[in-house]
C-alpha cells in the first residue's frame, strides 16, 4: 500500500520536534514502565490529578506564547476521548509532541508543515515533503479527527471518521495484520512505535511529557503509567555511550595541579618520608606523644587509613615526631578525591551527550561554575534549542540546574573513571557514560 506509506514517514514532519526522554537526565531515560492502554477501562482510567485545567497549564509552562483559541483544547480531548473510549490525556501528550505545543514550528523557529489554521493536531495525512496534509474546519474536528485515528490503531472500527486518512487506512486494512499480532490491549507505546517506527524519540518524547505533568500535578505518583506485559526491545535500554579524551585526565601516580597530595607515592598528607627536617633542626614536642597515644586509644576496632595513620605516629620515638611538620594534619582523601577530581574532570571541559536516539547534546562547563548547551534536535524536548546553567560540586556529586532546560530542576550525579569511560549515575537511579573533550 504506497499511498499509505505516509503513516510511516511522518515522523519526517515532527522529527526537528522531537528528542529524548531524559538527558542526564536528559536523559531522564526511558521509564521502568511505560504508557498505558490506548482504550478506556476499569483498570485504565484517566486518573483524578489530570484535568483540562491543569493539561492547559501545563501546555502554557512550555509554551508562553500559546493562542488563546487554544485555551480550550484541553476540554476536547477529554469530551472526546470520553465519548470515544480513549485515554485522552495521553493523546493529549501525542498532540503536544506532534505539534511542538501548539506552536507548530521546529527548533529553529521555521514554521513546520502543519499550520494552526489547518486544525490538524496529528499530522494525519503529512509525509514530510512540504505538503501539510489534512485541514479541518475547527479545533473541535481536528481533536475528534486524531482520537480517532488513534482508536482505529487501538484496533477498534471507526464508522464514518472525520480523517480522509483514517477512513483509508480502514479501507485498506493497513493495520490489519498488525494487529492480529496481539493477544492483549494495544497500549500508546505500542502505537508510538508503529507510528513512527525507525526511531525511539517519539515514544520517549511522549514519555517524558506524561512523567513531567506526573511530577508537578500528581504529586509524583506513577498514576499515568501502567506496567508493560513485555519489554519494549527497542527502548529497554539507554544506551549512552561515551569515551574519555586521552590525556585530559592524567593518570594514576601522579600528582594532580590542585595540589592533591599523591598517597601512593609520598606516604599521604602527613608528609612523612624523604625531605624531612632532623630532629636536631626542630624543638622536641613533649605532649605530641600523649595527644597522639589518646588518639590511637579511641580508634575504632578497624580503623580507617587516616587513623591508622594516626596510629603509627603514636608509636613513633620524640625525635621522629618531631620531623613531621605541625602544619600538616590528617584529611580525608575520599573528600579530595570526589570534589577535587570532579572539577578537574569536567572544569574548562566539554562533555558529548550521545543520547539513546543517536543525537549528541554538546555541554560546556567553564572553571567559573558556568555552563553552555546546544540542544539541536533535542530542543522540543527540553524547551529551548540552546540554554546556560551552573554548575557545582557537592558531597563528590557535580551538579547542574538549567535556565530553561528540565524545568530548571537540580540534577546531581557521581562521576567515576572507568578506564577510557568516565560513567555516571544521577540521585534518580539513570546512568550513563561521557566523552569528555577539550574545549
Amino acid at each position: 500500500m504506497p499511498a499509505i506509506s505516509g503513516d510511516r514517514v511522518r515522523l519526517l514532519v515532527i522529527a526537528s520536534f522531537v528528542s529524548l526522554a531524559g538527558v542526564m537526565s536528559l536523559s531522564k531515560a526511558v521509564p521502568a514502565a511505560s504508557l498505558p492502554d490506548v482504550r478506556l477501562s476499569e483498570r485504565n482510567a484517566v486518573p483524578g490529578c489530570v484535568t483540562p485545567r491543569r493539561l492547559t497549564d501545563f501546555l502554557q509552562s512550555r509554551n508562553s506564547r500559546l493562542d488563546p483559541r487554544y485555551l480550550a483544547v484541553a476540554g476536547q480531548y477529554a469530551k472526546y476521548g470520553t465519548k470515544l473510549g480513549v485515554r485522552w490525556d495521553i493523546g493529549f501528550f501525542q498532540m503536544m509532541v506532534e505539534t511542538a505545543n501548539l506552536a507548530f514550528r521546529r527548533p529553529d523557529g521555521r514554521p513546520g508543515d502543519v499550520a494552526p489554521e489547518h486544525n490538524n493536531f496529528a499530522g494525519l495525512g503529512a509525509i514530510g515533503d512540504g505538503r501539510p496534509g489534512e485541514t479541518f474546519s475547527s479545533i473541535a474536528h481536528g481533536v475528534r479527527a486524531h482520537l480517532e485515528h488513534v482508536l482505529h490503531y487501538s484496533g477498534a472500527a471507526v464508522p464514518a471518521p472525520v480523517a480522509e486518512r483514517t477512513r483509508k487506512v480502514q479501507l485498506w486494512r493497513v493495520l490489519e495484520e498488525w494487529h492480529q499480532g496481539f493477544d492483549r490491549p494495544i497500549t500508546y507505546a505500542d502505537l508510538a512505535r508503529r507510528w513512527a517506527p525507525h526511531t525511539d524519540a517519539y515514544l520517549a518524547s511522549i514519555e517524558y511529557l506524561a512523567l513531567r505533568f506526573q511530577k508537578h500535578y500528581c504529586g509524583g505518583r506513577p498514576l499515568l503509567m501502567v506496567e508493560p506485559t513485555e519489554r519494549p526491545p527497542s527502548v529497554a535500554k539507554t544506551a549512552w555511550r561515551f569515551e574519555r579524551a586521552s590525556g585530559q585526565l592524567g593518570t594514576a601516580g601522579t600528582v594532580p595541579p590542585t595540589g592533591k597530595p599523591n598517597f601512593k607515592s609520598n606516604r599521604g598528607a602527613l608528609g612523612v618520608g624523604r625531605g624531612t627536617v632532623a630532629a636536631a633542626q626542630s624543638p622536641p614536642l613533649p605532649d605530641l606523644q600523649k595527644r597522639l597515644v589518646s588518639a590511637a586509644r579511641s580508634q575504632s576496632p578497624s580503623p580507617s587509613r587516616p587513623q591508622r595513620r594516626v596510629q603509627r605516629m603514636a608509636r613513633m620515638t620524640p625525635s621522629k615526631q618531631a620531623r613531621i611538620p605541625r602544619t600538616k594534619q590528617p584529611i580525608s582523601r575520599a573528600r579530595i578525591s570526589a570534589d577535587d577530581r570532579i572539577r578537574q574532570m569536567v572544569s574548562d571541559r566539554k562533555i558529548l551527550l550521545r543520547t539513546h536516539v543517536g543525537v549528541v547534546l554538546p555541554i560546556v562547563y567553564n572553571s567559573n561554575g558556568r555552563m553552555t548547551g546546544s540542544a539541536g534536535t533535542l530542543a522540543f524536548f527540553l524547551g529551548s534549542s540552546r540554554d546556560k546553567g551552573r554548575w557545582w560540586v557537592k558531597k563528590g556529586k557535580l551538579c547542574q540546574k538549567w535556565r530553561i532546560w528540565l524545568d530548571r530542576d537540580i540534577y546531581c550525579m557521581q562521576l567515576k573513571k572507568r578506564g577510557g569511560t568516565i560513567w555516571w549515575k544521577a540521585d534518580d537511579g539513570k546512568s550513563g557514560t561521557a566523552r569528555i573533550v577539550s574545549k
